[in-house]
């Protein structure tokens, strides 16, 4: 497409890519004497199936689905501005450490496992941070201990949380037990349906 200045812009979607791997786009783009800039947007869309492949998932954000049973990689966190989706695809996803969310994170259609160990203290698997959103679709959520599945920071811009149709279950037993927040905690946003 040609716009005001004379400047072309083609774009291109769906194009297969394989880690490790040349991948070759054909065409007639570059028959003209033109100036070309590519820009390629970091993310990783794809199937997982070992923790090096969910450590590079969860540092560049993206759409991901697992291809097994996986535990959390330890001291993995959502950077601010990050967003990344999480399709466990009828897996079970074990967090057993601790980890911050600033981005957005979403975990869906699947199991999770939050069992981490300390003496006694109420622990979250995450802790959502200023302006941070987590979303619970379809999960089935199993914590043990005084765990907690997430826990918001007191801040200044509103954390959101959305849980829908995902069961929590453990020893506080319940989807708002699930969730916790600290005392005078303000505009925290916590939206949930046809959960248990």
């Amino acid at each position: 497409d040609k716009d005001a200045s004379g400047s072309y812009s083609t774009s291109f979607s769906s194009v297969p890519v394989q880690r490790n791997y040349r991948t070759n786009i054909y065409g007639n783009i570059l028959t003209s004497d033109a100036d070309y800039n590519v820009e390629i947007t970091p993310g990783f869309y794809g199937e997982v199936n070992s923790e090096d492949m969910l450590k590079d998932a969860l540092t560049n954000g993206g759409k991901f689905t697992l291809l097994s049973d996986m535990t959390w990689p330890e001291g993995f966190s959502i950077p601010e501005g990050k967003n990344v989706e999480i399709d466990l695809n009828d897996n079970t996803l074990t967090i057993d450490t601790e980890n911050k969310v600033k981005g957005n994170l979403s975990i869906n259609n699947g199991n999770v496992v939050v069992d981490i160990e300390e003496d006694g203290n109420l622990l979250p698997a995450f802790t959502a941070y200023n302006g941070a959103q987590v979303d619970l679709d379809n999960a089935n959520i199993n914590l043990a201990g005084k765990n907690a599945l997430v826990v918001v920071a007191n801040s200044e811009v509103a954390a959101t949380i959305n849980v829908n149709k995902t069961t929590i279950t453990g020893a506080s037993g319940s989807v708002t037990h699930g969730i916790s927040m600290p005392f005078g905690a303000k505009d925290i946003k916590i939206n949930i349906t046809e959960s248990t």
